[in-house]
């Protein structure tokens, strides 16, 4: 992404929306706010991570991603974890909080099952051949790419 492109982004409208409706009740825009926002934190999560009552801020975000990837998750051997896999997963997850919002209270139970086939595509994301698999012009370029074939996988437009 680059000052030129930002304004492409998939996730670029949303993140605009979440920023105005920040901007028309506060002088301060916080990511997780921004996060918030958008659908993808809720609120009462967040005041439980900043109560301390949740450790990692990540296990609150509506995308269950560790449970999608198993032991992937967090190994270096793989690029699950790096940025340009999280940011094509975001986008991803920020379509599913737009078709696939209600109830709230089995979100998680629905985007477990609905990101299930992630797993089945682990080897794909090992470190090793890993831009060979994903070849792009850059990283902007990567991430759209990766999303959309994480999107097809799991039936998300």
């Amino acid at each position: 992404m680059s000052i030129a492109t930002y304004r492409d982004d998939p996730l670029y409208p949303r993140v605009v929306r979440s920023v105005e409706s920040i901007l028309a009740r506060s002088r301060v825009v916080a990511p997780v706010d921004v996060l918030v926002g958008m659908g993808l934190l809720a609120a009462s999560d967040l005041d439980e991570w900043r109560r301390g009552r949740v450790l990692y801020l990540e296990r609150a975000v509506h995308c269950n991603r560790g449970a999608c990837w198993g032991a992937a998750w967090g190994d270096a051997r793989f690029m699950v974890t790096r940025p340009v896999t999280i940011k094509a997963m975001l986008r991803v997850c920020a379509s599913l909080a737009a078709e696939d919002a209600e109830p709230a209270y089995q979100r998680v139970g629905r985007w477990t099952a609905r990101l299930a086939p992630w797993g089945e595509r682990v080897r794909e994301f090992r470190a090793e051949g890993f831009y060979e698999r994903f070849v792009a012009k850059g990283q902007v370029e990567r991430v759209g790419r990766i999303a959309r074939e994480l999107a097809r996988s799991v039936g998300v437009e």
